[in-house]
């Protein structure tokens, strides 16, 4: 069966680091990114009462630690540029900087 079927509310998004971003390419990581935008907005995050979080992010790079910790520090860097565009830290077009 498909994932999908097995668990409806949960997501899996397949993405290559190796083949995408091999030899510290890490100038496509975006892609990544562009590929979880979707589901970064519908999880949301909390922020003092305005907003409770729907969902989470687990990041398993099978082969590297390394690669797990880069592409987990690229999500989270767009929650924070979500985050401080909403409190009015910074304007909404600079959120997606990454």
């Amino acid at each position: 069966k498909a994932m999908s079927e097995l668990c409806p509310h949960l997501q899996y998004v397949q993405f290559d680091f190796h083949k995408v971003c091999g030899k510290l390419s890490f100038k496509h990581l975006p892609k990544l990114a562009a590929e979880c935008d979707e589901s970064l907005s519908d999880y949301g995050y909390f922020v003092s009462h305005q907003r409770l979080q729907s969902g989470v992010f687990r990041v398993n790079c099978i082969d590297c630690l390394d690669r797990t910790n880069v592409a987990q520090s690229v999500l989270a860097f767009r929650t924070l540029m979500s985050q401080l565009s909403s409190v009015g830290c910074i304007e909404a077009d600079h959120k997606d900087a990454c």
